[in-house]
């Protein structure tokens, strides 16, 4: 398990470290070697829009690859075998792990990784999509701390059960106000998300009642990791 923790910030170190792809979200892109003679960010100069989306469209599917993972883990994790308690510590990790990436990737424009510093990330022209992925990546990275520590029953009050159900709602309200620069109307792009934030409601409440016992099925993990393993799907196969 140590060797697995260790890999995974290993990737992340990577990736953080990967030169970000000279394109601003969803519109014109800076270049990074400019950066130096502009001074500004605002000033830089703009390449073509297809690095945007096609970089946006990676983005999205390696999540859905990420939640595909979680899903079917977790749901393998619920089966009553002592061989399998390695899964059962694994996929929190994931959650934690995609959270970390979505931070340092979203945005290759903006800190850590691109040509803006972290205050210039708050005023350049895709801030409020900066500001939306951090905080839908943080809240990722805590349903991962939540999840890993109920597997470790060490959150054993009745009341956490509503805790993460609510990480799992405000993640699903964060997908549906969620609007690209590139994409402020109700086209593709965003119709997918108000979709994924719909079911992410559903999924939430589903978890939500598995968790205070409403609904009883016969496996550990419950039904929400298939939900989650369709979403992940969805995703995945995002275009623009």
């Amino acid at each position: 398990m140590k060797a697995l923790i260790g890999a995974i910030l290993v990737v992340l170190c990577m990736v953080g470290r990967v030169e970000p792809v000279s394109v601003w979200a969803g519109e014109a892109a800076p270049a990074s070697e400019h950066l130096s003679q502009s001074g500004s960010v605002a000033d830089l100069p703009s390449s073509t829009s297809e690095d945007g989306k096609r970089y946006s469209i990676f983005m999205h599917g390696a999540a859905g690859v990420f939640l595909v993972a979680i899903g079917l883990l977790a749901f393998v994790g619920g089966f009553k075998h002592p061989g399998l308690a390695w899964v059962r510590n694994l996929w929190p990790f994931l959650w934690v792990a995609l959270g970390l990436f979505l931070f340092i990737r979203s945005d290759p424009e903006a800190w850590p990784v691109g040509p803006a510093g972290f205050w210039e990330s708050f005023t350049i022209p895709t801030a409020h999509e900066v500001i939306q992925h951090k905080i839908l990546s943080f809240i990722v990275v805590l349903i991962g701390v939540f999840e890993l520590l109920m597997a470790k029953r060490a959150l054993l009050h009745p009341g956490w059960a509503y805790f993460l159900p609510t990480l799992w709602f405000a993640a699903a309200l964060a997908l549906i106000v969620h609007r690209h620069l590139g994409h402020p109307h109700m086209d593709l792009a965003n119709m997918q998300h108000v979709s994924w934030g719909i079911q992410s409601l559903l999924l939430a409440t589903v978890r939500l009642l598995e968790d205070i016992k409403v609904l009883r099925w016969n496996h550990n993990a419950g039904i929400w990791t298939l939900f989650l393993a369709v979403l992940g799907m969805q995703i995945a196969i995002y275009t623009e």
